[in-house]
């Protein structure tokens, strides 16, 4: 079932979990703790400018491309992505903040990686793709690693070694996407007027649908920290059981990207709907099988690092479990969407999962304590995959009808 592109995109998740973690360390064992808030900092401030960035175009450009010529979204892109690195650096201006001129221009860096990443995949060239994933992945820690070896380990040398992997990763994709044999581009006689409307709108909705799946993901971490005693050590032991569950959603994630390239790509809804149930299946397969390693998975070897018990490990992956398998049906079916342009509805429900889950956590926190968080965020991503699953099934139902389209794009 599976083909060499989902073995690639499968292999560069994976990859970019391992060099996380790898900076990680890296950033442990140079700069130390006292060197970890001025890390954060920067990784906040990059995250900021490409987030702003995407609410022109962003993921929509997908969609959008069949509706308007490549060539279209460059200016627009680059001129919002500017404005946003911009914006941060006069707030951090006001703010004095330490390095603001490394995390401006990082974060333009990577709003244009993430640019390109989102035209490669509008022209299902997945391979492309991948290997701008590659290339940052791998290069990242690589280049980390020369500067602080090189040069005095400090927060300068982070910033460097982030400038050379992003700067090589916008090489590889600028030079992909010269290399590429022309097809024939769409002729679009809308203005340019339009064309901003339309990024805006579809670029505002899928944005917002990331910014509240987000939200779902590290409210709790929080909000363990707000309304306990021991908060501190509770959200640590939240965000290391996150990012276990962020590893095993790894099958979702990495062939969703190749799903909503492929829909988007075609026009035949019965094709599409083939494509979907190919990825969910693989999704849900690959998803479960890990859960299934984590149970059988030695525990005591953890208890060191989770600060709990084995039986307590076992309690809090029992407890998360249903977040981590009904993220592998919510993924899938998010991304299709996108492909198909119901991005309103992605964040119908994304907003929704993290309404209640944040209703449900401000009680179950106080009352169950760690164990209220997982329940919590259990809730709220089942709450997201379920309405996801109505507007897949109502979809569905209406393939032959025209009643239920597609967030339009503007008619003139």
């Amino acid at each position: 079932m599976l083909n060499k592109t989902d073995v690639f995109s499968i292999f560069n998740r994976v990859l970019a979990l391992f060099s996380g973690l790898a900076l990680v360390v890296l950033n442990i064992h140079f700069v130390a703790v006292e060197g970890q808030g001025a890390i954060a900092i920067v990784n906040f401030g990059i995250l900021i400018i490409s987030t702003t960035s995407q609410f022109v175009g962003g993921g929509a450009l997908i969609y959008l491309s069949k509706k308007y010529p490549t060539h279209q979204f460059h200016a627009p892109a680059i001129v919002w992505a500017l404005i946003s690195a911009s914006l941060l650096f006069f707030i951090g201006q006001v703010f004095e903040i330490p390095e603001i001129h490394f995390i401006t221009t990082l974060g333009f860096l990577q709003s244009l990686v993430v640019y390109f990443q989102m035209i490669h995949l509008a022209k299902a060239r997945i391979m492309a793709y991948q290997w701008m994933l590659f290339t940052q992945s791998f290069l990242t820690p690589v280049g980390v690693l020369f500067f602080y070896s090189f040069l005095h380990a400090s927060i300068l040398s982070f910033c460097l070694g982030l400038t050379v992997s992003l700067t090589f990763t916008l090489l590889v994709a600028c030079i992909q996407h010269l290399n590429r044999k022309k097809k024939q581009e769409l002729n679009s006689n809308k203005s340019f007027n339009t064309l901003i409307e339309d990024l805006l709108k579809f670029g505002g909705y899928n944005q917002l649908a990331n910014l509240s799946h987000l939200g779902n993901q590290r409210i709790y971490i929080y909000l363990l920290e707000s309304l306990l005693h021991q908060g501190y050590l509770f959200s640590g032991i939240f965000a290391i059981f996150l990012y276990l569950a962020e590893a095993i959603w790894t099958v979702g994630k990495s062939l969703s990207s190749v799903l909503t390239s492929l829909v988007a790509e075609s026009n035949d809804k019965v094709v599409q709907l083939n494509i979907f149930k190919k990825y969910i299946k693989l999704s849900i397969i690959g998803t479960l099988a890990l859960i299934v390693i984590a149970y059988v998975f030695p525990k005591q070897f953890l208890e060191p690092y989770f600060k709990q018990t084995t039986s307590e490990i076992q309690l809090s992956l029992l407890l998360m479990s249903p977040a981590i398998l009904v993220h592998s049906i919510t993924t899938p079916i998010s991304h299709f969407f996108s492909g198909i342009g119901f991005l309103k509805y992605n964040f119908h429900c994304a907003l929704a999962g993290f309404t209640s889950g944040l209703l449900s956590a401000f009680y179950l926190i106080q009352h169950y304590e760690l164990n209220g968080a997982f329940i919590a965020i259990s809730i709220g991503f089942t709450t997201q995959c379920a309405l996801h699953i109505y507007y897949f099934l109502k979809w569905k139902s209406n393939l032959n009808r025209k009643d239920f389209e597609p967030l339009q794009v503007s008619p003139k």
